[in-house]
């Protein structure tokens, strides 16, 4: 984060760090560093486990759905 604030992307597009930390700095930002990190961290695990559910579900629903399965390889190698 302190590489961030002191090489901050100019003509770039911003990321979500780079908004995290133009939010701490704004003036009667309730924004702390402390706050900020834990943003980065539990974007990084939700995103994971939002996938990797998501991934078990269509699995499981997939395998207990042999039509859906069939119509999805049909559909695949039609490309």
């Amino acid at each position: 984060m302190e590489e961030r604030r002191a090489s901050p992307k100019k003509n770039q597009e911003k990321d979500f760090l780079d908004l995290v930390i133009e939010e701490m700095k704004k003036n009667g930002s309730l924004m702390t560093e402390a706050m900020a990190l834990d943003l980065l961290l539990i974007l990084a695990f939700a995103a994971f486990e939002t996938t990797s559910t998501a991934l078990t579900l269509a699995v499981k629903n997939v395998g207990e759905h042999p039509q859906v399965l069939e119509e999805l390889t049909v559909s695949f190698y039609a490309f």
